[in-house]
């Protein structure tokens, strides 16, 4: 990994996490270092497939977070889980991408907002399958600044 590369983690292995993963493949100055999933054999297969080899699969935030030091985790779990994790790994002082929805109701999504926002940290939602054309995803900026990254997938 080259310096000024954006390091980023997926969490959860399913389904969505390989078009999460086609999509970083193609963006300069990214670098994937971890996958994880409950299931440790499933986030090993898919950090297998990350480009640059360097991605390993954990089964637990705490360590993807000490071990992998992601700048960005993309939250790919059910919508109902989106709230544990990505309290997680904001508190571990990553930025969080989530899939949609954010969160389960607006009041956790505002307190996800907030809590991003204290840490200095980007949080937003992807939106892989809005339409039927090419989507563009961008993960936001907290409400006081900072930079945005953003994702187009065809």
């Amino acid at each position: 990994m080259s310096e000024g590369e954006t390091k980023v983690a997926l969490l959860g292995a399913g389904f969505i996490a390989d078009f999460h993963l086609e999509a970083l493949r193609r963006v300069p100055g990214v670098s994937v270092v971890g996958v994880c999933d409950l299931s440790l054999a499933r986030a090993e297969r898919l950090a297998a497939r990350a480009p640059g080899g360097q991605a390993r699969g954990y089964t637990g935030i705490p360590q993807l977070l000490a071990e992998a030091r992601p700048d960005v985790v993309h939250v790919l779990t059910p919508p109902e889980a989106h709230d544990a994790p990505t309290r997680a790994v904001l508190n571990g002082g990553a930025s969080v991408f989530v899939e949609k929805p954010l969160a389960v109701s607006s009041d956790a999504g505002a307190e996800l907002a907030a809590l991003a926002d204290a840490r200095g940290l980007s949080l937003g939602p992807a939106t892989t399958f809005s339409s039927a054309r090419p989507t563009s995803a961008s993960c936001a900026t907290s409400p006081t600044g900072g930079s945005a990254a953003s994702i187009t997938s065809t």
